[in-house]
């Protein structure tokens, strides 16, 4: 009998050491931060910036904040940090123009990173690329242009081309819009040189213009 009650008050000892042990705040009598806020303060071309709100620092003063990134919905691993606990921004460059990536941050104090933030995603956007191989011919009273497609449609489908014409060189003016590679400019004199750009357009803007060429 004794032994049982032995046995019961040693149970009931270790559990009440273990209730007092969860009750100390870790490391030094601190507690790691609470979750920042996250957003997404803009998107451009190969890049996302983030912000966050100054999370509560539990009693030991914020010392950075870690910066988690994923290529999915849940999958965000340690990618960078803030070395500075005024910054509450951060920018992430050299990205792939629409592909989306996924973030969150976590707030850094004496005690450790505390809990991450809530997710956010964005895809970097951009006008597209100039259009390449651009060519012109001749026939009568009438010149055929074409082109291929950018390498780089800047994570938008492409739209539209505009082309650009002109009697003199370096000042042409807007002429028409195709949605194919190709353009037949008919009507114009016979022995009169002209001169062409073609750009590329999607729903972000229009890129920039091809070199100029003559015909």
């Amino acid at each position: 009998m004794s032994s049982r009650l032995t046995v019961q008050r040693t149970l009931a000892f270790l559990m009440l050491w273990c209730i007092l042990l969860a009750a100390i705040p870790p490391v030094d009598g601190y507690m790691a931060p609470s979750a920042p806020v996250l957003e997404i303060e803009s998107t451009g071309s190969g890049m996302v910036s983030l912000r966050w709100t100054l999370p509560n620092d539990n009693g030991s003063p914020i010392t950075g904040y870690n910066i988690y990134r994923g290529e999915a919905s849940g999958t965000e691993t340690y990618f960078d940090s803030v070395q500075d606990a005024d910054v509450l921004t951060y920018i992430n460059t050299g990205l792939v123009n629409g592909k989306t990536y996924y973030y969150k941050v976590a707030a850094v104090n004496e005690a450790g990173p505390g809990d991450m933030s809530n997710e956010v995603s964005a895809t970097p956007l951009s006008v597209p690329g100039v259009p390449t191989a651009f060519e012109g011919s001749s026939g009568v009273s009438s010149i055929t242009l074409t082109w291929l497609a950018p390498y780089d449609d800047g994570g938008l489908p492409i739209i539209q081309y505009k082309i650009y014409r002109s009697a003199t060189s370096g000042t042409e003016i807007f002429l028409a819009n195709t949605t194919v590679t190709t353009f037949t400019d008919t009507g114009l004199t016979i022995g009169r040189v002209y001169y062409y750009m073609v750009s590329a357009e999607n729903a972000f803007g229009e890129g920039g213009c091809t070199e100029e060429i003559s015909v």
